[in-house]
Parts: C-alpha cells; structure tokens; sequence
C-alpha cells in the first residue's frame, strides 16, 4: 500500500487544504417576493482535505467581483 500524501498526514489546520468544485446554474423560485420569480445561482462546495468535511455555499452572482488578502497574502474573502 501506498503512502498517503502529505497533505493528509501534516498538522495543519482545518480547511488549511481545501477542494473547491463549482457547480450550476441551478434556478430556484425566491419566497421572500410575491411573484416568486426563478433566480439563477451557482454552487460552491468546500471540501477540508484533511478530515473530508463538508461546505456548500450558494453563490448568486455566479462571478468574482472583489479579492480580500489576509495578512499573509492569502486570499481569506471573496465578494
């Protein structure tokens, strides 16, 4: 058997490796409004590399408007 790879076995912290897949469009019906118009989303799930978890996000605009670096330059925030 194999070993397993290093970012598997380090001491990091959680989601300090994470899987990112993007998926959509899906069109969901809003409930807040009266006309319960379709509004088009996008998907997002997180996967923590370490511990398998798990973390979807709905992502309305579908695209990157603005980037957010931490103090060590890695990007933390993204609208």
């Amino acid at each position: 058997m194999a070993d397993l790879p290093e970012s598997r076995v380090d001491n990091a912290g959680l989601f300090y490796h994470t899987g990112v897949d993007y998926f959509g469009p899906l069109y969901i019906k809003e409930k807040k409004l009266k006309t319960r118009n379709k509004v088009k989303v996008y998907g997002c799930v997180f996967v923590c590399m370490s511990i398998r978890a798990v973390h979807i996000e709905i992502w309305r605009l579908g695209r990157v408007v603005e980037l957010h670096p931490g103090d060590d330059g890695v990007v933390r925030l993204i609208d």
